[in-house]
């Protein structure tokens, strides 16, 4: 009626409501629902009536739960041996679109689905049911093991929907045009797919919402040539507009994709590692959040009417304007440093991998040339820009590089193997699949900026380190334990240090983690397992496969040549970290404690008492940043 504001809450077991009156005065919170096991994620209100869909998340299955408040009992829509997720209504409320994953097992015995890198693709099926009757079917399918199918696992960012355009039309994410991420249109007549930026064939869709009727506002990562205004100009994210057909009569020439707004000078993108960052405004006006390399992020508005175009939407422009705005700093924005968007070869020759460099002002170099510093980003499912980042903690380790080129330090920043934005092939070095405990392949791409560093005349190749943090701390202890010749100093921030104990003794936020790829026994504490074992590995050859993945893990990390470590390190690591548990860090202390520790000073560390990942409190991010610097 306008009069209130509905709330629905979800706790692990419990689905509560509120009506919120006028002027915030006070709401009662009703419980709706308790389930007996399973976690509430997920809650999705009808557009029309009072049903309530909602996703049962059970370990390693799932259901669609449909809850109707007037209803005795919850239903659940076509429970199945899968994992189902996404639900979607159509604008009426009638049907209920949802996504099934398979989670297929792929030729090595691995779950398509498992956190194994090269491998994070899963069959799956679009299903539709009828609320009224509970009849569901299927409207389209995905297989893995076939060129670019499957459904992605992990993209990092954003939440790429599941949804309805219209009563017989829906929109969901596929890399089966080209190995890169793309909306594709269905119509529930007919399975027929159709890619929705056909014009844009190497732009990686990160998010979508609906723009008008029939046409999406898409934000794409275009990294390659399809919209390079021109050579070592960063194009980072776009907002790009996609008409979606109705799935009737075609007409003789389609509306073409067309580009709103182009992030040569900024970037947008999700709040945090998730999110559209974008949104349509109740006046048709679009708001995003633009952040560029001498401003941190804040929110911008295109202007109703006539969307600008790409050459048009600029800050200037009057039909683009701020709608929020960073705190003063006393930090002088003009000094600096514009990044240049760099491409260079990785060291084994197999992609070509894209870099951030900063080089600082002229006036500053001293003798033979700038030293310069390789920063590597987290994750590994990331993707870094010529800007300051959307997520919060790298945005601060964009300032950390910057005050780097302002003390005369020049930065190059990496897109390595395994990032997003990039494609499928990319993202899991196919065809090898060889990146993250199957082979760390992905080192080479630091090789390579290793090397094309080495080829600047402006850069003192003699003087090159290395920073990160996560992901971005291992590769740093790969760089001085495989290559101390190259790389003579580095700072590991809650570094990964052995893939074989951080997957098989894991004791932070998932206590008793038990992977059955590098073990065939569980823990005696276990009294079961709650995703398996997978029926691959639960056979007569899987102590044999266990014991050659732990060495084939193991040789893919730090520790298996920490004895090579005679470059300056700094390690970081927060206690309460329930990424990567602090035992990493304590366990690459106490192997340096125990080998020949070489040169005094040579391993500086900090403890950070009950600090997250990264850590939570200002103070503690400006002692972490600055002691980065610093060394």
């Amino acid at each position: 009626s306008g009069s209130s504001v509905g709330v629905l809450t979800s706790g692990s077991t419990v689905l509560s409501a509120a009506a919120v009156p006028p002027g915030n005065a006070g709401a009662s919170l009703r419980q709706l629902l308790q389930v007996p096991q399973g976690t509430i994620t997920q809650v999705t209100p009808a557009p029309v009536g009072d049903h309530v869909a909602w996703v049962s998340s059970r370990g390693d299955h799932s259901f669609i739960g449909l809850l109707d408040p007037g209803a005795p009992a919850v239903r659940y829509i076509a429970p199945a041996f899968a994992r189902d997720t996404s639900p979607a209504w159509s604008p009426s409320g009638d049907k209920l679109a949802f996504l099934r994953i398979l989670d297929e097992l792929d030729g090595s015995g691995a779950s398509t689905n498992a956190a194994a890198f090269g491998k994070d693709t899963a069959s799956f099926q679009v299903l539709v049911a009828d609320v009224a009757t509970g009849d569901h079917w299927e409207v389209y399918g995905e297989d893995s093991r076939e060129g670019t199918g499957g459904w992605p696992m992990n993209l990092g960012y954003g939440s790429r929907p599941l949804l309805f355009l219209g009563k017989e039309t829906l929109v969901l994410g596929s890399e089966r045009f080209g190995g890169f991420l793309h909306p594709i249109r269905l119509s529930l007549r007919d399975s027929s797919p159709q890619d929705l930026l056909e014009r844009f064939p190497d732009c990686e869709a990160q998010d979508w919402v609906q723009l008008e009727p029939s046409a999406l506002l898409v934000v794409a990562s275009c990294p390659g040539s399809t919209l390079e205004p021109q050579a070592g100009r960063d194009v980072s994210l776009s907002l790009l507009r996609a008409p979606v057909e109705s799935g009737r009569a075609q007409p003789a020439r389609r509306e073409r994709e067309t580009v709103l707004w182009q992030g040569s000078s900024g970037v947008i993108g999700g709040m945090a590692h998730g999110g559209a960052g974008v949104t349509v405004l109740g006046d048709g006006s679009v708001a995003f959040l633009r952040c560029a390399f001498d401003d941190p992020c804040a929110v911008h508005r295109l202007l109703g009417g006539a969307l600008p175009r790409a050459s048009e939407a600029t800050t200037s422009d009057p039909r683009s304007v701020a709608l929020s705005a960073p705190p003063e700093s006393p930090f002088d924005a003009g000094a600096l440093v514009r990044p240049r968007t760099v491409v260079f070869e990785s060291g084994d020759g197999r992609f070509q991998v894209q870099g951030h460099l900063l080089l600082p002002p002229a006036h500053l170099r001293r003798g033979q040339g700038f030293p310069a510093v390789i920063f590597t980003h987290g994750g590994p499912m990331r993707q870094m820009y010529g800007t300051f980042h959307f997520a919060p903690d790298y945005s601060q380790q964009a300032m950390i590089n910057q005050v780097l080129a302002a003390r005369g330090v020049a930065v190059l920043s990496v897109n390595y193997r395994l990032s997003v934005g990039f494609g499928r092939a990319f993202r899991n070095c196919l065809p090898e699949s060889d990146c993250g405990w199957r082979g760390a392949a992905e080192y080479e791409d630091l090789v390579g900026a290793w090397k094309y560093l080495d080829g600047l005349d402006a850069v003192d190749s003699s003087r090159i380190g290395i920073h990160g943090l996560s992901y971005g701390g291992l590769n740093t202890l790969m760089a001085l334990t495989r290559n101390p010749d190259l790389f003579v100093a580095g700072v590991a921030n809650a570094p990964v240090f052995n893939h074989v104990s951080l997957a098989r003794f894991y004791s932070g936020a998932v206590s008793g983690t038990f992977s059955g790829h590098f073990d065939f026994q569980p823990p005696l504490t276990r009294s079961s397992l709650a995703t398996g074992p997978e029926p691959a590995l639960a056979g007569p050859s899987w102590p044999s496969q266990a014991a050659e993945n732990v060495a084939i893990a193991f040789a893919a990390s730090p520790a298996s040549q920490v004895g090579n470590l005679t470059s300056p390190l700094l390690l970081i690591h927060g206690d309460a970290d329930h990424n990567v548990d602090v035992q990493e860090s304590m366990s690459l202390a106490r192997a340096w404690r125990q080998g020949p520790r070489g040169q005094p000073g040579l391993l500086e560390t900090m403890m950070l008492p009950d600090e997250k990942h990264w850590p939570a409190l200002y103070s503690n991010q400006l002692v972490v940043m600055q002691a980065t610097v610093g060394f």
